[in-house]
């Protein structure tokens, strides 16, 4: 996890203490963090086969499943102490299963839908799958931050990750130049991207909102076209997020406002388009 366990870990603790009313919230994703941790700490780094970098000029995100080197054993570990820490806050009922679940069939399902770890609102958002995807995000972000360190991404210039194919759920501009990086909702890995024009669904006429009540460099990028919305922090008006995780969490409030204006997430209008 290239941000650093530590400093992640330390920075959704202070998260709960300067936001309280997210508390739950930061604890929830505190919580896991700190199941996975514990969990990675016991297998061995792994071993990446050589990718097929033909994949990103055919516009082929880079990482398979099979690439990823998950230990199933560990998986199934893994995800036997997520899956309380999710039931405990969700509202859903527990997943039915004839039997043991199939926890690296589960996880390579979400990896392929390219969602987000709670998925699209649906069926992708079952119980077992949101437990999948989180048992399964320590060996794709290292994954990413491997290969990432040592791929060029700056001529990849579509709207979807370049290791993971998953959407993006957030964007940077640039301390020094403005230049907008895209924020994957699953890896974390970051590439650059156009200025303007929605990523979902390829307009040019996105618009920037500000809502009152939050930091001068929040805002939301709005497309009354697919009526998606990407939440930006303009890193010229704030310090270099600490871990993006935080960002995530600490923008929670945004992703309501955006709901209530009428906006939804992005991938859920890729997934129609």
């Amino acid at each position: 996890m290239g941000e650093g366990p530590d400093r992640t870990l330390r920075a959704l603790e202070e998260g709960g203490k300067l936001y309280p009313h997210l508390g739950s919230v930061f604890s929830l994703h505190r919580s896991l963090r700190q199941v996975q941790l514990a969990v990675e700490s016991e297998w061995a780094r792994a071993s990446y086969p050589a990718v097929d970098l033909a994949r990103l000029k055919h516009g082929e995100p880079l990482l398979t499943f099979d690439g990823l080197g998950v230990e199933a054993q560990t998986l199934a570990k893994l995800a036997s102490r997520i899956g309380p820490i999710i039931m405990e806050r969700s509202a859903s009922e527990r997943p039915a299963t004839d039997g043991p679940i199939d926890w690296m069939a589960e996880a390579r399902k979400w990896f392929e839908s390219r969602l987000p770890p709670a998925g699209d609102g649906g069926a992708n958002s079952s119980v077992a799958r949101i437990v999948a995807a989180y048992a399964l995000m320590p060996w794709l972000e290292r994954a990413a931050e491997f290969h990432a360190d040592r791929v060029d991404l700056t001529h990849w210039n579509r709207a979807y990750c370049p290791m993971c194919g998953g959407w993006p759920d957030l964007a940077f501009l640039a301390q020094e130049t403005g230049q907008r990086q895209l924020v994957c909702a699953r890896c974390s890995t970051r590439w650059p991207y156009r200025r303007m024009g929605c990523p979902y669904c390829a307009s040019d006429e996105p618009s920037s909102q500000y809502f009152p009540g939050f930091e001068a460099s929040d805002r939301l990028y709005v497309c009354d076209r697919c009526r998606a919305y990407l939440k930006t922090v303009d890193l010229r008006e704030r310090a270099a997020p600490s871990s993006v995780l935080f960002e995530r969490v600490r923008l929670v409030p945004l992703d309501l406002a955006a709901e209530k204006a009428g906006y939804h997430a992005g991938w859920c209008a890729s997934q129609e388009g």
